[in-house]
């Protein structure tokens, strides 16, 4: 009676043990599957959205081929996204609306040629700045004799009557100012070798190379400050520590370079 009792109790054990070994199988399968999954779900990189105002040409501005939002800012957003870890979602937003957007939390930055001001900080945090858009020297393709403001001594400088480029050209010793009704016909003259040079606002500068179809190049620093800079929300702290950390890290290694050369001195 002992011997069937202990034989019993054997089986019992043994069926257990084939149950716990199938639940333990069970689990192995489908439990840590799932998990991975998880996993996987944590480790995509965290969404911050982005305002652009995409009508601003080579900074942002849309594709019409492709639809997509292309340009400098674009392009260094997503540079800037690589270095943080995370990724860019850059939304087409209205210039009007473009800080309430930000302020009432439908994004989380804003990246869209966004030239720091003083009343504009009195709103929003601002970036270390990225980009100066201010005013800079055209020359003819192939004159290598005006790298810097210092060389238009003795030259012929064209700029648009009004601007801030002629109040610099006016402001300068020994330099010939001849303005212009328009920007775009300096910019022509210049190709045809009849000034020397034009000071003129660096983006329109680029896009008036473009209009001319080349043969004109941009040289030297911007002679003024006009900055851009990222804004945030005055308590998001951390996005501005660490957008602050990407820019100085895309600038020294190299790949701020890239971009400001493919959209502006291309």
């Amino acid at each position: 009676m002992e011997t069937l009792m202990r034989k019993v109790f054997k089986l019992g054990i043994t069926i257990l043990l084939v149950f716990a070994l199938a639940v333990s199988a069970f689990g192995c399968g489908q439990k840590p599957a799932e998990n991975q999954q998880g996993a996987a779900d944590n480790n995509e990189p965290k969404v911050i959205k982005v305002a652009t105002d995409a009508t601003y040409p080579p900074m942002e501005y849309v594709n019409e081929e492709t639809g997509e939002l292309e340009g400098f800012d674009i392009d260094l957003g997503n540079a800037l996204a690589e270095e943080m870890g995370v990724k860019f979602e850059f939304i087409n937003t209205a210039w009007e609306g473009i800080i309430p957007s930000l302020l009432t939390g439908q994004v989380d930055m804003i990246m869209s040629s966004m030239t720091i001001t003083e009343k504009r900080k009195k709103q929003v945090n601002f970036s270390d700045p990225y980009f100066n858009a201010g005013q800079i020297i055209a020359v003819k393709e192939g004159n290598d004799s005006i790298k810097s403001k210092e060389d238009l001594v003795g030259k012929t400088v064209g700029s648009q009557i009004g601007t801030t480029g002629a109040l610099l050209v006016s402001q300068m010793e020994g330099v010939t100012g001849k303005e212009y009704n328009t920007i775009g016909d300096a910019f022509r003259d210049l190709k045809s070798g009849r000034i020397d040079a034009v000071v003129n606002d660096l983006l329109v500068s680029k896009e008036c190379i473009e209009e001319i179809g080349g043969g004109v190049v941009l040289v030297g620093e911007p002679l003024s400050d006009e900055f851009y800079g990222i804004a945030v929300r005055k308590d998001d702290t951390e996005l501005l520590d660490q957008l602050n950390q990407a820019i100085k890290a895309v600038k020294e290694n190299g790949k701020y370079d890239e971009i400001y050369n493919k959209w502006v001195n291309k």
